[in-house]
């Protein structure tokens, strides 16, 4: 699956990222912006700046994955959603269930 959500800003995008990867929920992440967004909100066209933290992960550990972010985010009602990758080099899906086992011992932080 592939994980999204967007943050005010970089040092934020980049916590959501690499808590979930250094706790095996996401396989990979990466942080894309800025980006420009524009939405509704109480009636008015706003237009502002975000950064996108993106995620890999497998559908059994979507639940979890959602958790983290939800509980990690610093909005209140953050926008976190998936969708899955239908087609994808073998390879690279077993690189990326490999990545989503327990290491054997714990990985020091950085």
């Amino acid at each position: 699956m592939h994980v999204s959500t967007s943050a005010d800003t970089r040092d934020q995008a980049v916590v959501l990222a690499e808590t979930a990867v250094r706790e095996r929920l996401a396989a990979a992440g990466e942080v894309v912006g800025p980006v420009a967004t524009y939405a509704w909100q109480d009636g008015q066209l706003i237009a502002g700046r975000e950064y996108q933290a993106l995620m890999k992960t497998r559908i059994d550990l979507y639940p979890t994955l959602e958790a983290h972010l939800v509980q990690q985010h610093p909005r209140p009602n953050p926008e976190v959603y998936a969708v899955p990758i239908d087609a994808a080099a073998a390879g690279y899906l077993a690189a990326l269930d490999v990545n989503l086992q327990p290491p054997p011992d714990p990985v020091p932080e950085t």
